[in-house]
């Protein structure tokens, strides 16, 4: 590429994060059941569906939407709306277009020029017709010049936004027929800033027979390196991922993530190696379509990351279709819609949201069992005729109307838990009385005296459990909820509370190092079930809390577990969970030596061992040997579940294969034997292949290792220097190898 287009790309990344000024308070999601922001709200029969909103070269915020009486096959008309305090107020809806058919699923982009273009398909006689666009050269005053979006499909729909290409060209993409039966994904360049798209530019991003590859969105993650997510419409629903090298010229073979897909968004984030993805989560566990949002990675695999909720209403699976723009550096804000309450909304986020891993869950109710916390509350009421009811209601897990704290009368009320430690929390969950309007504060503290807001609920009426995520934790011992208002008696049907641990804490792959001889285990708990071969030394690091994948001494309690990590290594954080279901009591201590083990780092005494408890431990502790001690115990002395969190990747934790030619692109891009920006590329195309694998597609991944051997010896990739002469034989030899054995394996 040349320097001065890279240059002008890099200088694009930048801008969006400046593009906007933000003076308001939010920061973390207060929220994931209630918007922070009610944009658009129905009149009459009309309501606001599929917004999409992008930041104006003067810095205001452009809504666009979709204005119907139904969700499809009305007569709608693409509205706009505007706001100059980064969401916080808006102006009143102006039309953009309306052909006399219907216009639908507008979506908005903010070129580097200062343009805006809003992209839409038309729909008549129960099908999508064609795809529009349109544009502003004056922050969205005025709208002109629309365009017909060519197309070698029958019909042609679209639901995502062009997007700029680092060379200059725009890029649409689109959904529709293919020559079989099945609808593919395809995307249409131009080169004249969106005057014209010809049909002779269309490319296929994505097709498979005999699944519909539909909705579909894509981003440059770097220069010329285009990803996009493909919603399916199969037997699993699961959606699909496709990569091109070379600006949307070529595409690689779709391959399947875990996810269920509508109408997914993703952009890089500028400066960072990030890469934000969100999307309506379809056939949802806890019900509905909510938004969710994954973090992505460019030298990470799709799986390093968690999926996290962003806005969820479980009684409408009507709704989402997401939208999002940067407020600055670190703060974005996402719109969507929800029919049910026949809104667009609003939600405030930082990046570190989504970075956290908020941790499991704490068993609040074991601990309130074994006395480890107590709770004091004016709501105890007691219901002879359930025993859900009472003070362990709102622990208990369940969102049952019954299982609640209540107060025999009307708010004020209160409910207080006491943790008897300091605990790092990355996330709050709440649910009031269920079904009634409440209005509440929820507060923590880290010493009883001092109290910060962290929730507030005017007379909400909740079926669900609403989070608050803090971004970089946050401390506390005590959790109070104030009901300051309530129809009829006050109560608190659930509270949740989520240990944090920060991203960038690597956990330690155990099994495979032990597997691999990078650890030991000196042990006494090496009982085998006949019937339950997951029993046993690797039990406890093997991922899983399941009862039976434990490690249990024949003869019960005392026990020990101890794993030598061969050297010593910072640890941040220890995970242990003890045998599920039994009074347990250990402890757990470090040692350099195997000698010396000092003050343990913590004791447990559990009533009802049930799932992983952390410790967070000081910064810079190092330690060689870990050891578990379980002293007594109801029933066979165990271990259930042991994890280990570092601040950095060991340079052997990895087993060969693809990992290893992972830490080799580590190791030659910091003696700069491969520029960073194409060790990135071939990182991610190593993540592909091992994606591919991991789904039992060897045929494909041996096509993936060929295209990455085919591009990596490129004649220009070696004329530009990206990589060593050197580099490119070690990393050539090892990709051989593997197309070797991944071939002989197959046949």
């Amino acid at each position: 590429m040349k320097k001065g287009r890279l240059k002008a790309f890099l200088l694009a990344l930048i801008v969006i994060a400046l593009m906007v000024p933000f003076s308001a308070a939010h920061a973390e999601v207060r929220h994931t059941t209630i918007p922070d922001k009610v944009i658009v709200e129905a009149q009459g029969a009309y309501r606001g569906y599929f917004p999409s909103v992008a930041a104006a070269a003067n810095g205001d915020l452009v809504l666009v939407y979709y204005w119907s009486d139904s969700h499809a096959g009305g007569n709608g008309s693409i509205m706009m709306k505007r706001s100059t305090d980064g969401g916080l107020t808006w102006s009143g809806a102006a039309l953009v277009v309306d052909t006399g058919i219907d216009d639908r699923d507008p979506s908005i982009t903010a070129l580097s020029d200062g343009t805006l273009l809003v992209s839409w398909f038309t729909y008549q006689n129960q099908s999508p017709v064609d795809v529009k666009v349109i544009r502003s050269a004056d922050n969205g005053t005025t709208w002109g010049g629309m365009a017909t979006v060519g197309t070698n499909m029958s019909w042609a729909a679209t639901s995502s936004s062009i997007i700029e290409l680092s060379n200059g060209d725009l890029s649409i993409i689109l959904y529709g027929p293919s020559p079989t039966q099945y609808q593919q994904s395809t995307a249409v360049r131009s080169t004249d800033k969106g005057l014209s798209w010809p049909a002779s530019s269309e490319k296929v991003v994505g097709y498979i027979d005999g699944i519909h590859l539909v909705e579909p969105a894509f981003a440059e993650l770097e220069p010329g390196h285009l990803k996009a997510l493909l919603r399916a419409s199969s037997d699993d629903n699961l959606a699909y991922e496709a990569h091109s090298y070379d600006y949307g010229m070529t595409w690689g073979v779709p391959v399947k993530l875990g996810e269920k897909m509508h109408a997914p968004e993703l952009f890089r984030i500028p400066g960072t190696n990030k890469v934000f993805h969100a999307w309506s989560d379809f056939q949802n566990a806890g019900g509905g379509r909510p938004v969710v949002v994954r973090m992505g990675y460019l030298d990470r695999p799709w799986s390093f990351a968690e999926t996290r909720v962003l806005y969820a209403n479980k009684e409408t699976s009507d709704m989402g279709y997401s939208s999002t723009v940067m407020l600055d550096s670190e703060r974005l804000f996402t719109v969507y819609y929800d029919a049910k309450k026949q809104i667009i909304g609003g939600t405030y986020s930082k990046l570190g949201n989504w970075e956290a891993d908020y941790g499991a869950k704490i068993d609040l109710l074991g601990m309130y069992a074994e006395g480890a916390l107590t709770v004091s509350s004016d709501m105890n009421y007691i219901d002879p005729n359930n025993a859900a009811t009472g003070l362990r209601g709102p622990l208990d897990g369940s969102i049952g109307y019954g299982n609640a704290a209540f107060k025999s009368s009307a708010a004020p009320a209160y409910y207080t838990i006491d943790l008897k430690r300091n605990v790092t929390v990355g996330a709050i969950g709440v649910l009031l009385k269920a079904g009634y309007a409440e209005s509440a504060v929820v507060q923590v503290s880290s010493d009883g005296i001092n109290w910060q807001d962290v929730q507030s609920y005017q007379m909400a009426v909740m079926n669900q459990i609403d989070y608050t995520y803090f971004d970089e934790g946050r401390e506390l011992r005590y959790v109070k909820v104030n009901v300051t208002e309530s129809s009829g008696w006050a109560g608190l049907n659930e509270i949740q509370l989520f240990e944090y641990r920060p991203y960038g804490k690597h956990k330690l792959p155990l099994l495979s190092m032990l597997q691999n001889n990078q650890i030991s285990v000196s042990a006494d708990t090496y009982w085998l079930n006949s019937g339950h071969p997951e029993t046993g030394i690797n039990g406890p690091l093997d991922g899983s809390t399941d009862y039976w994948h434990s490690a249990f001494k024949d003869g019960g309690s005392p026990a020990h577990y101890i794993v030598d990590l061969k050297q010593d290594m910072p640890i941040s954080t220890i995970g242990v969970s003890l045998v599920p279901g039994y009074i347990t009591s250990a402890q757990l201590s470090l040692s350099t030596d195997g000698i010396q083990w000092g003050k343990p780092i913590n004791t447990y005494t559990w009533k009802d061992a049930n799932g992983l408890r952390y410790n967070h431990l000081a910064p810079g502790t190092k330690a060689r040997y870990v050891k578990v001690e379980i002293a007594v115990s109801s029933g066979l002395a165990g271990l259930n579940e042991l994890e280990l969190y570092t601040d950095s990747v060991p340079q052997q934790a990895e087993e060969a294969s693809i990992s290893a030619m992972l830490e080799r692109l580590d190791m030659y891009e910091a003696s700069e034997n491969i520029k960073a920006t194409f060790a990135s590329e071939l990182r991610y195309r190593l993540t592909i292949i091992q994606l591919l694998l991991d789904q039992g597609a060897k045929q494909q991944a041996i096509a993936y290792m060929q295209d990455f051997l085919l591009h990596m010896n490129d004649l220009s990739v070696l004329a530009q220097n990206l990589i060593s002469e050197a580099a490119a034989g070690t990393l050539s030899s090892d990709a051989n190898s593997l197309i070797t054995k991944w071939s002989i394996s197959e046949d």
